[in-house]
């Protein structure tokens, strides 16, 4: 198992290695610039954020991945992105698949973002997330999809809702808590022999919503074993100079 220090070790090689090799100001809106900015945010590092909150107006992303990572990596206290441009990456668009609701739930419940809207509010974006769960617990059928769900419910963990169904007026109940354990069942049984998911994307993914939802990555028997644990497969997949490959792919 590792200690926290070893923990913060490698957090502090990937932040060298990004601050060596990433520079957010000359790259805004981009995967790693945007990634590498809320990492920083985390940790507690002194940034211009409130620079780059206001550099990533100049170039508004087009895509609604692009655009609610962008609101992610720029939102500050002191300067919180517009209702307008939340609203247009999130509520007042079409969200059609799980990951694209529960980043935008994120985004909105996070950044403590009021919903605008005549036809949508929180709890039904809730709602709609929580009718798109496979019945495997799984959401969009894929591992970082269902991470991504996890994640978004673990906002609103203990609430049940109740809508309507199709059929002669039957009532369905959601249930966030059930909703979030049939989720990590999910990816407990998605998992291969050592632990992994495959390359780090996903694998940094689920360490995510294990800890939204309370679960350790290194010590739970569901994600562990053998010696090997899901937060040790990551770690072991950091390179010496502090950086993670995502072309791993030993599924």
């Amino acid at each position: 198992a590792y200690t926290c220090l070893d923990v913060y070790n490698s957090m502090d090689k990937v932040l060298t290695w990004s601050e060596n090799n990433i520079k957010p100001m000359d790259s805004v809106n981009t995967v790693a610039s945007d990634y590498y900015v809320m990492a920083l945010k985390r940790s507690g590092n002194v940034f211009e954020y409130i620079k780059y909150a206001d550099a990533s107006l100049l170039n508004p992303p087009n895509s609604i991945q692009d655009g609610q990572r962008s609101i992610m990596a720029s939102m500050e206290k002191e300067k919180k992105q517009s209702d307008e441009l939340v609203a247009k990456y999130t509520y007042n668009r079409e969200l059609k698949t799980a990951a694209d609701i529960a980043d935008a739930i994120t985004v909105i419940t996070s950044g403590e973002y009021e919903i605008k809207s005549s036809k949508t509010d929180i709890t039904r974006m809730v709602v709609t997330l929580l009718e798109k769960q496979d019945i495997d617990g799984g959401f969009d059928g894929n591992i970082s999809s269902t991470a991504k769900s996890i994640i978004a419910l673990s906002f609103f963990t203990g609430n049940c809702y109740i809508v309507k169904g199709e059929n002669m007026g039957e009532k369905y109940r959601y249930d966030v808590n059930s909703a979030i354990l049939r989720g990590v069942n999910y990816l407990q049984n998605k998992k291969n022999g050592d632990f992994g998911y495959g390359n780090v994307k996903d694998t940094s993914f689920v360490i995510m919503a294990l800890d939204c939802a309370g679960i350790d990555a290194d010590n739970d028997p569901g994600f562990s074993g053998d010696g090997k644990s899901t937060l040790q497969w990551l770690i072991s997949h950091q390179s010496e100079n502090g950086s993670f490959s995502n072309d791993l792919d030993l599924s």
